[in-house]
C-alpha cells in the first residue's frame, strides 16, 4: 500500500492524533451537518421546483382542453393572434403535428403566419382529426348508454363464478 510505502510510523501516530483533536472539536460532525441541511435543503427545492411544473403543465392541458380544436376555416379566419397561439398549441400538444414540433411557437412572430400554419396542420392533420371525433363520438355515446342498464344486464356474482370456473377449465383443456 501507498501509506505502508512511503510514511513512517511517526507519521500515521501524527494523523491519527490530528483526527481525534479534530473529531474532539466537532469540526467534521458540524461540517456534515451543515451539508446535509444544505443537500435536504436543494433536494425539496427540486421537488417543489418539478412539481410546480407539472401543475404548470396540468393547468395548460385543461386550458387548452378547455378551448378545444377549432377545424372552420372561417372561424380561424377571424382569430386573434392568442387564439392562434392556442390552436397552434393544441396541434403541437395534442396531435403530436411533426411540422409544427420542429419549429419553435416563438419564430411563428407574425398573424399571417400563425394563421397560415393552423390552417396548414388542419390539412395536415385530417386524418388524426376525424379519428379523433369518431374516438370522442363513441366515448360520449358509451358514456350514455353506461346509466341504462336493464336487469338482464346486470351479472348476479354466483352465475359470475360459475362462468369463470368453466372459463378456467376450458383454458386450462386448450393448453393441456
Amino acid at each position: 500500500m501507498f501509506i505502508d510505502k512511503l510514511c513512517t510510523d511517526h507519521n500515521q501516530l501524527y494523523v491519527m492524533r490530528q483526527v481525534r483533536v479534530q473529531g474532539s472539536s466537532g469540526e467534521n460532525a458540524k461540517f456534515r451537518e451543515h451539508l446535509l441541511k444544505a443537500q435536504q435543503a436543494q433536494a425539496s427545492a427540486t421537488r417543489k421546483k418539478v412539481q410546480d411544473g407539472e401543475n404548470k403543465n396540468r393547468a395548460e392541458i385543461a386550458r387548452l382542453t378547455a378551448v378545444g380544436l377549432i377545424v372552420d376555416c372561417v372561424k380561424i379566419s377571424k382569430m386573434t393572434v392568442p387564439q392562434l397561439n392556442d390552436q397552434l398549441s393544441i396541434h403541437r400538444k395534442f396531435l403530436n403535428d411533426e411540422v409544427l414540433l420542429e419549429v419553435p411557437q416563438k419564430d411563428i412572430k407574425y398573424k399571417f403566419f400563425k394563421l397560415t400554419a393552423v390552417l396548414a396542420a388542419i390539412a395536415w392533420n385530417e386524418e388524426k382529426i376525424g379519428a379523433l371525433r369518431i374516438l370522442i363520438e363513441n366515448m360520449q355515446e358509451s358514456v350514455a348508454n353506461s346509466g341504462n342498464l336493464g336487469e338482464s344486464e346486470l351479472i348476479d356474482d354466483e352465475n359470475q363464478q360459475d362462468s369463470d370456473e368453466e372459463d378456467e377449465e376450458s383454458y386450462e383443456q386448450d393448453f393441456n
